[in-house]
């Protein structure tokens, strides 16, 4: 016959105060921390550099025309985002429009952005390219650029195979049927929250099982 597990009644407040301070440190709401959407978009920018935006628009099908005019806005902004991309890609950052939401990697899992985070990317990347400041601080420019990078999107690849996983701060922990394996974090598994710890097969639980002490097996001392 199985052992029925029951909660002891609580009577004590003591014990009322321990048992919820317990309950507190269980449930608790994983957040994702300001700083690490800050790190990847100045990561990201940091590896901005000058560009000849003429010669970009060259290279995606523009020509001068015979009085040797410039590229016009229209084509700028089609080529400042097409470098971004270029450059996320060629430094392994990634970033892109699912769903009707920006995300961006930091390197352990992506990160959502609001629209006025977007824009203030594009406008400082457009700076950096070196386009004229005077444009770029153009509102009516920097929406031009949000539209054009949501049409564009910055898709990448997803692994859309099913699983079960945990992310942590060594890596991803994989549960399956032939059990548990870390792996390096994996944009393509498109996990956005991580916990705030590492994994540790040794490690003791020690807020689980307080809390098991606080409910007895019928007929059973707590043994730790």
């Amino acid at each position: 016959m199985m052992s029925k597990i029951i909660a002891l009644p609580v009577k004590d407040d003591s014990q009322k105060t321990a048992l919820n301070k317990l309950i507190k440190a269980v449930i608790t709401e994983v957040k994702t921390p300001q700083q690490s959407k800050d790190s990847a978009i100045a990561a990201l920018l940091a590896n901005i550099e000058p560009v000849d935006l003429t010669e970009v628009c060259e290279s995606l099908g523009w020509t001068s025309d015979t009085k040797g005019n410039p590229p016009a806005q229209k084509h700028i902004k089609v080529a400042i985002v097409d470098t971004l991309i270029k450059t996320a890609k060629k430094n392994n950052w990634h970033i892109i429009h699912d769903l009707g939401f920006f995300y961006i990697f930091n390197g352990a899992f992506w990160v959502v952005l609001l629209d006025s985070e977007v824009k203030q990317l594009l406008k400082d990347a457009a700076v950096k390219m070196g386009y004229i400041e005077i444009e770029c601080r153009d509102a009516l420019f920097v929406d031009k650029l949000f539209q054009q990078a949501t049409q564009d999107g910055f898709f990448v690849e997803k692994n859309y195979t099913k699983q079960s996983i945990i992310n942590l701060k060594n890596g991803s922990l994989v549960l399956s049927d032939a059990g548990i394996k870390m792996k390096p974090f994996d944009y393509r598994d498109f996990l956005t929250h991580q916990l705030d710890f590492a994994y540790n097969p040794a490690a003791i639980n020690t807020v689980f099982l307080n809390m098991f002490c606080l409910i007895k097996i019928r007929g059973a001392p707590c043994r730790r």
